[in-house]
């Protein structure tokens, strides 16, 4: 009888903590949030005001009322916004990349009726998005050198150095020529050029916006590597940067390039490497693996290339407690490999609450997404 007493209070005990940990504080109350509509984006912000009907006094579900948003240009604005001028064309083909790279023996019927379009120039064209080069990138470039194009100055000290990825024939300094020269340099000081010239972060000048992002504000937007996502970039409170893809949001203090239509992050001892997985894929890389309901995320991209996440799952203790496990997991984002998932240590007392894969789809489309003042603030404790 002794034993079975002690086996019930340790019970009873272990019941108080989980549900202290989760503050589910008003079991018998179930929240009921009603929302008003988003306000219009203001400042890349947007509120709204939630209200229980249920008048629980807990705010355990109560939704975000504030996001993030950008204000989505209108194509005169991201022509404007790269030096392109927006004007009236005597045809339907405008000065679209397609034109300009056509095969000359299959030429592109072009449409009698006058449009508007971007003019980016005489060796741009128009992708639909931003201004490019008419030409498709050198595929060749693996053959070029990093040439240290510079000037004498007083004592003849090198300066207006300039890095500079040519053929080795071009990379020699013309006979007879005093005021400056040419030498070929190791590869390192080009690509480090390349780094700063390429720089995504948050409020850069137009003239320095990167190749095929487009700036405006405190706002960078790019395409990334497959062209049918668009990456969004700003500063977060604490000196972080905040990107956004398909309104998953992830924090890091990795400084990020972009180059050939390809994203880097300089990481830990200076060493460079692809980010070829994204917040929404990591997202959605957690939720396959976890095969539950997977709520508030913190996605962090820390300086070794690893995304650290955190996120809860509703599941029930002894199978009737309604509780909150906290999840947290590690993913590679150069690999997309899953390094570990952690559980909380009572999380074999719990079964996770599958839910209908519609209503989840559903839900999270209108629920799902983070504030960016959340993600500051976890980010920065």
């Amino acid at each position: 009888m002794k034993k079975i007493f002690i086996f019930g209070v340790l019970v009873l005990f272990l019941i108080s903590f989980v549900v202290a940990e989760n503050n589910d504080t008003n079991e018998t109350c179930t929240e009921n949030w009603d929302c008003t509509n988003w306000s219009t984006c203001i400042n890349n912000e947007q509120t709204r005001t939630c209200i229980d009907l249920n008048d629980c006094g807990t705010t355990e579900d109560k939704p975000e009322e504030s996001q993030t948003c950008v204000i989505e240009e209108t194509d005169q604005e991201k022509c404007e916004n790269v030096g392109g001028i927006w004007k009236l064309f005597g045809d339907g083909c405008v000065d679209s990349c397609e034109l300009a790279r056509q095969d000359p023996n299959n030429p592109i019927a072009c449409t009698e009726a006058e449009t508007m379009g971007c003019d980016c120039g005489s060796d741009k064209c128009w992708d639909g998005e931003t201004c490019v080069l008419n030409e498709e990138e050198d595929e060749e470039a693996s053959n070029k050198v990093c040439c240290h194009k510079f000037g004498y100055g007083n004592q003849m000290k090198k300066v207006n150095s300039q890095y500079q990825w040519i053929d080795e024939e071009s990379c020699v300094t013309p006979e007879g020529f005093v005021g400056g020269g040419r030498e070929v340099v190791d590869d390192e000081y080009c690509e480090n050029q390349t780094k700063k010239i390429h720089r995504i972060k948050p409020s850069l000048p137009i003239d320095e916006c990167p190749e095929g992002c487009t700036c405006t504000g405190s706002t960078v937007k790019c395409p990334i590597n497959d062209g049918g996502r668009i990456m969004t970039v700003y500063a977060g409170k604490s000196g972080n940067v905040i990107v956004q893809i398909k309104n998953v949001n992830m924090s890091t203090n990795v400084t990020l390039y972009k180059a050939n239509k390809t994203l880097y992050g300089v990481f830990r001892n200076n060493q460079t490497k692809e980010i070829k997985v994204f917040p929404d894929e990591v997202k959605e890389k957690i939720r396959q693996r976890i095969k539950a309901r997977l709520e508030n995320y913190n996605i962090t991209l820390d300086e070794d290339g690893i995304y650290q996440v955190q996120a809860k799952k509703k599941a029930r203790l002894f199978f009737l407690i309604p509780v909150r496990e906290k999840i947290k997991s590690q993913i590679n984002s150069e690999t997309g490999e899953i390094i570990k998932i952690r559980n909380p240590w009572w999380g074999f007392l719990a079964r996770d609450i599958k839910e209908d894969n519609q209503t989840e789809d559903t839900e999270e489309e209108t629920e799902e997404q983070s504030s960016v003042d959340e993600i500051v603030e976890n980010n920065s404790q």
